[in-house]
């Protein structure tokens, strides 16, 4: 048996942009998981955080 999280990383195909909403309604039907797109994104590293190390201004 296996995660959700090892099955979204197998659905990724290097060189193409990760597609988020299709990848959450892939784990919906197959797990019958509601998970929000950009916790994916977060998840596999499609995009960077807000806190990338650099010192904040405030």
């Amino acid at each position: 048996m296996f995660g959700v999280l090892a099955f979204a990383e197998r659905q990724i195909v290097p060189g193409k942009p990760l597609r988020a909403r299709g990848l959450a309604r892939l784990i919906w039907q197959m797990f019958s998981v509601e998970i929000h797109p950009r916790t994916i994104e977060r998840a596999l590293g499609g995009k960077k955080n807000r806190h990338s190390g650099r010192p904040s201004r405030w």
